[in-house]
């Protein structure tokens, strides 16, 4: 692993319970949240090796223009080029998510998931569509992680409640203290 772990502190505990997730057939769909500045990126970035980790980070915008700039951050993350107008529904970018690595293992971050939710264009249930078509598809055979990290407690434990598309799916869920 390139990025250093040994710069964590007190998050033995958490790694040692989220490295084997990548070691799993997927997709594994984990849940980590906690307030601003308690190290939550620092650590999901530390965690699986650099060249099977793929982050992205959700900006307090539109919908549209969230999904535009996680494809082009896959276009540079990948080297391979894709087309934002080629993925306009979240299912179509979930699926293109659930995609990288290949073959291989792989954890895809992202972060500041609150951003992503409310309006009219909720992406929880196309994250579920997307995940139990992946399922269906062969795709639980390749380990893969998806991480869901927030800084908004209230909107990320919502994720939780038996009123969410995701309640029960995820694998792990931690809430980050300092």
């Amino acid at each position: 692993m390139s990025k250093e772990s040994r710069f964590l502190v007190d998050r033995e505990e958490e790694l040692r319970e989220l490295r084997p997730l990548l070691e799993r057939p997927g997709p594994t769909p984990i849940l980590l949240y906690g307030r601003r500045r308690v190290g939550k990126t620092f650590l999901l970035n530390r965690t699986w090796p650099e060249e099977a980790t793929y982050y992205f980070v959700a900006a307090d915008a539109t919908p549209e223009i969230n999904r535009r700039e996680i494809v082009e951050e896959v276009s540079r993350q990948t080297g391979v080029e894709h087309h934002p107008e080629d993925y306009p529904t979240w299912r179509s970018l979930f699926r293109l998510l659930l995609e990288l690595g290949g073959q291989r293992p792989a954890a895809v971050i992202l972060d500041e998931y609150q951003n992503l939710r409310g309006g009219d264009d909720d992406p929880d249930s196309q994250l579920l569509a997307a995940l139990e078509t992946f399922r269906e598809t062969g795709g639980s055979r390749r380990p893969f992680v998806l991480a869901l990290c927030g800084s908004m407690v209230a909107d990320m434990e919502e994720l939780r409640s038996a009123g969410s598309p995701l309640y029960g799916r995820f694998r792990w869920v931690g809430q980050l203290q300092p």
